[in-house]
């Protein structure tokens, strides 16, 4: 089954998609919304299993925080890449970049920014 994805969970995937360890959040600087709206955006991504939510490393942002204050962060999961219609190449710390030559959250919002065209066409 298909799953219909807005323009902003599209952008969300395609960004996590070029990042080497597949992180969703922080949103690219395209991606304009405020903390309630991106919230809900990030948790509508968990609860359809397009994201997979992992202890947040130090130099990760986390999109919440446990009881105990546990950090945790969202990735790309492989049913997040095949609604983006890219090929899953694992998730996590042994996930191989998409893109392996993205190496600055800036460059990766410009080629979110270009993909997006692309990923909008119907197949």
């Amino acid at each position: 089954m298909t799953k219909t994805l807005t323009d902003t969970q599209r952008v969300l995937l395609s960004h996590a998609a070029m990042q080497i360890d597949g992180v969703i959040f922080p949103a690219p600087k395209s991606v304009r919304l405020n903390a309630g709206a991106i919230t809900t955006v990030l948790r509508s991504l968990h609860n359809q299993g397009l994201a997979l939510e992992r202890n947040a490393t130090r130099d990760q942002v986390a999109w919440r925080r446990g009881d105990a204050g546990e950090r945790y962060g969202l990735v790309i999961s492989d049913e997040g890449c095949i609604a983006i219609g890219v090929e899953p190449v694992g998730t996590g710390a042994a996930r191989e970049p998409l893109l392996p030559d993205m190496q600055s959250s800036e460059e990766a919002s410009l080629a979110t920014t270009e993909l997006l065209p692309v990923l909008r066409t119907p197949s």
